[in-house]
């Protein structure tokens, strides 16, 4: 019987207990602590594409505008990723080249809270949660895109966190997330 299901419970509590998401947010931190580690002896991962939008990002750092490295006006790219490594590069004085790995491991950590959040919906055992949260910390695949300079790792970040206010308007929990971007707030 779910949480949701069970007499007297109503929905699930808006915040889940402090010990359990104490132990998430380690685990979230030491997924990005990892990916740092990782990324230590040789940096980010530098792609063709990655040189397009960190070449933007220093743009938009030096006041130009979304201008690519060869002159010409970013149109034909999305623009949110080069932002956000702006940004990145603003609040951590650095390059978006050196914010880029910075920024990837806090994304990572926070793929794996919405992950837990999102699982923590539908299981009703914390051992699976915890282990669902190891699954996507460790994954090769996200943490081998979460070392290149790319809008990967944000990409999943986003699906994820779509996906979980999907699964409540289904649950019948109503719309909008709760939350800045839909943040699911760990219902």
């Amino acid at each position: 019987m779910s949480r949701r299901t069970q007499p007297g419970h109503g929905d699930v509590p808006p915040f889940p207990p402090v010990p359990f998401f104490a132990a998430l947010v380690a685990l979230a931190a030491w997924a990005a602590a990892c990916l740092l580690v990782r990324m230590s002896e040789y940096g980010v991962v530098i792609s063709w594409d990655a040189v397009h939008y960190i070449s933007v990002a220093r743009s938009l750092l030096e006041g130009n505008g979304f201008v690519a490295a060869n002159g010409s006006d970013m149109a034909a790219w999305a623009p949110f990723w080069p932002v956000l490594l702006a940004a990145a590069g603003a609040l951590a004085s650095a390059d978006p080249r050196e914010a880029a790995g910075p920024l990837n491991a806090v994304l990572l950590g926070l793929c794996v809270l919405a992950a837990g959040s999102w699982m923590r919906r539908s299981l009703d055992s914390r051992f699976l949660v915890v282990w669902g949260c190891l699954v996507v910390a460790l994954s090769p695949v996200l943490t081998l895109d979460s070392t290149r300079a790319l809008s990967d790792t944000a990409f999943v970040l986003f699906a994820t966190l779509a996906l979980t206010n999907l699964d409540r308007r289904v649950a019948g929990g109503g719309g909008g997330g709760g939350g800045p971007l839909g943040w699911p707030v760990f219902r």
